[in-house]
């Protein structure tokens, strides 16, 4: 049986999520009891696999590189002061 939060919230897509992702967790520990008719605790499986996951993706975490950050090549010209536009005369 799933939680059903009840009190209402501005922001309905986070209590989506984070339903979605305690279903998705909650399913499998129920096909693991009833295939190896064991009797694990909900708290111990969920720390289980956070373990699991963090190991699993910890080596690829220091190699993205981001986008949009400047380039660590010197042969691209950058300026080196301020451009500003400079107002020309008087307006009527």
């Amino acid at each position: 049986m799933y939680v059903v939060k009840r009190k209402m919230m501005s922001k309905w897509y986070l209590i989506l999520f984070k339903r979605l992702l305690k279903s998705t967790v909650l399913n499998p520990i129920v096909v693991y009891r009833q295939v190896t008719e064991s009797n694990t605790e909900q708290l111990s499986y969920r720390i289980q696999l956070v373990e699991n996951l963090s190991m699993t993706h910890a080596h690829t975490a220091g190699r993205q590189s981001v986008t949009g950050r400047y380039t660590t090549n010197s042969t691209i010209p950058r300026p080196t002061k301020r451009n500003f536009l400079k107002k020309s005369g008087t307006q009527n």
